[in-house]
């Protein structure tokens, strides 16, 4: 998970419903999407505003939801 710097701990990780993305939650305060195939970042890094702790998609897969130490973006 380069995207998150080094030092960084991921706090979650999800893959999109069609399972060709994941996202990933950070304590950078940031939150990453990645392409499956080739591990590189397709979105991001989001910066979120504090620590992210979790990361979900929605159901068909056109929202993504973090939980950070302040707040549900």
């Amino acid at each position: 998970f380069k995207g998150h710097g080094i030092g960084n701990s991921v706090y979650g990780v999800v893959f999109a419903p069609d399972s060709e993305t994941f996202a990933s939650s950070s304590s950078d305060q940031t939150v990453c999407v990645w392409e499956r195939e080739t591990g590189e970042i397709v979105f991001g890094p989001l910066k979120v505003g504090s620590r992210a702790y979790s990361v979900a998609y929605s159901p068909d897969g056109t929202k993504l939801a973090a939980g950070t130490y302040k707040h549900i973006i």
